[in-house]
């Protein structure tokens, strides 16, 4: 049995029995581990702790149990195995930012912290197809111009791409064709909608000017603050890509001493050629972030 395989058992033992009083001990007997090396693999593989994960799947779960149903608080608590409604409700804060009674109440947490259990591709994914601790790099103020899009549609995303393309040789002032950034903007709608603001761009040379009147109405120009940011390297098919998201907000940041220092993130792709048309690509994914 491999790595991955023996991973899997183990989530879908977890995935069994939120309800029920395990130990690591347990998962790791589901998957044919001693604690010691099971608990080294996990980590390894994953990027977190088995107690971690196990702890934000069981407050996902609540949460979706707080929204769906009229429950009790103390009854949801105790069925997640939290040992009163007061650890329950530290837990929920720490996580969502936010009370599981104003949460039921109308309050919304980031999506990105709502859990779901890791898939086969994921776990094979984060093993081998992300850094899964980042540089962090400085930026100077950057410019970019591109087209832009707003929704949810990964399909949608890669004709903006394609259209892109075909504007590179008539764009002027811009810095080096290959070098080309995805900005994600995450707008007060984004916890409800999962909706997002999307930029396919170019750097533009930060003296010059550029005539927007002769560009189709999508063309837009962006500014990218200087900032400071935690910088990751993804490598994998497209597809792979929201692994990666849900790994560097669901587990990495929320388990670090940063916070998101502004509603945006970007794509920075430094290959020559088309990232949408590769089987397989690497690129690195720019959080800016502050200490906490």
């Amino acid at each position: 049995m491999s790595y991955i395989e023996s991973i899997n058992r183990a989530i879908d033992f977890i995935e069994r029995n939120l309800k029920k009083p395990i130990q690591v001990e347990d998962i790791a007997s589901a998957a044919y581990y001693s604690k010691y090396h099971f608990q080294r693999l996990f980590s390894l593989l994953t990027g977190e702790t088995v107690g971690s994960y196990l702890r934000k799947r069981r407050l996902t779960e609540a949460a979706n149990e707080l929204v769906n149903t009229d429950r009790n608080i103390i009854d949801i608590a105790l069925d997640y195995q939290f040992h009163s409604q007061e650890s329950f409700g530290r837990s929920f804060k720490d996580h969502f930012g936010n009370t599981p009674y104003h949460f039921r109440r109308g309050g919304h947490p980031n999506t990105l912290h709502l859990y779901k259990p890791l898939e086969s591709k994921a776990v094979s994914h984060l093993s081998k197809g992300l850094v899964k601790e980042p540089n962090f790099e400085t930026m100077s103020k950057t410019i970019l111009i591109g087209m832009s899009y707003f929704g949810n549609n990964q399909p949608e995303i890669k004709e903006l791409w394609s259209k892109l393309g075909e504007w590179e040789d008539q764009l002027k002032n811009i810095i080096d064709p290959c070098r080309r950034y995805g900005l994600v903007l995450y707008g007060e709608s984004f916890a409800k909608s999962k909706e997002f603001g999307y930029l396919a761009s170019f750097e533009l040379k930060i003296d010059s000017l550029i005539d927007l009147e002769k560009l189709p109405f999508e063309f837009s120009l962006k500014v990218l603050p200087a900032a400071r940011y935690a910088v990751f390297v993804h490598r994998g098919a497209v597809e792979t890509i929201p692994y990666s998201y849900e790994y560097i907000y669901g587990t990495w940041l929320s388990q670090s001493e940063f916070d998101l220092a502004a509603p945006f993130d970007f794509e920075f792709y430094y290959q020559a050629y088309d990232p949408l048309d590769a089987d397989s690509l690497e690129f690195s994914i720019n959080i800016p972030i502050e200490l906490l």
